[in-house]
């Protein structure tokens, strides 16, 4: 794994400042610690791509806070459901119309200065048996995404236990009063502008200031970096 990879996303996930059920932690005093679900502040359930000679077009959805800020500690979550689309070439055609199931989504794209892509939140999440096809008004082309994380082994809850029963110690020295002081992020990230390598990214930030996190292959369960 390469690890400039590894820590360009642990530094673009925490310069953003805008587990499975039943999973159950205990410790010293033999008290059951809550479900780590409830600590998680993002998580995205899905992905959906398709790929033409002009454009890569992703979609995937989930719920994430609100106020989205990295501080350890949870709020209000919301749907989302994030269209992105990168060029190959120096073209920009943000003029779109988005159909997921029955509900259209039309309107312009807009820029994200992270990464250069070109974004639309529908504010709404979907099941992985969608239909979502993707019309680019300026190329007069239409496809239809296909979602590739369902064929996957690990789903975001899998992905949790996996990352919670690394960080087990880790998490268990931030529970006060069987309480845990930090949220939690499961985010889809690739290695590649392509999407030829995907994986399940973890990542736990505490009030105290201490983050852990880790990559996990979405078909093997392996964690690829710590």
């Amino acid at each position: 794994m390469d690890k400039i990879f590894f820590k360009k996303i642990f530094l673009c996930v925490a310069s953003i400042v805008c587990l499975c059920a039943g999973f159950l932690f205990g410790c010293s005093t033999n008290n059951t610690q809550n479900n780590l679900m409830t600590y998680v502040s993002e998580y995205r359930q899905n992905l959906f791509i398709a790929k033409t000679e002009k454009f890569l077009a992703t979609y995937t959805t989930g719920k994430r806070e609100i106020d989205y800020i990295m501080d350890g500690q949870k709020t209000t979550l919301t749907d989302f459901g994030v269209l992105t689309v990168s060029f190959f070439g120096n073209e920009n055609f943000k003029q779109f119309c988005l159909t997921v199931n029955e509900d259209k989504f039309e309107g312009e794209l807009e820029l994200n200065p992270y990464d250069g892509t070109f974004v639309f939140d529908t504010q709404h999440k979907t099941g992985d048996n969608s239909s979502i096809k993707l019309f680019m008004k300026d190329l007069n082309q239409q496809i239809e995404l296909q979602c590739v994380s369902s064929f996957w082994t690990v789903n975001y809850h899998d992905a949790l236990n996996i990352f919670a029963d690394k960080y087990k110690t880790q998490l268990n020295n931030n529970f006060s009063k069987n309480l845990l002081d930090a949220e939690i992020y499961i985010k889809i990230v690739s290695k590649t502008k392509t999407i030829d390598n995907i994986y399940w990214y973890v990542l736990c930030v505490c009030k105290s200031g201490d983050m852990y996190a880790c990559l996990i292959d979405p078909n093997t369960k392996e964690i690829l970096q710590t």
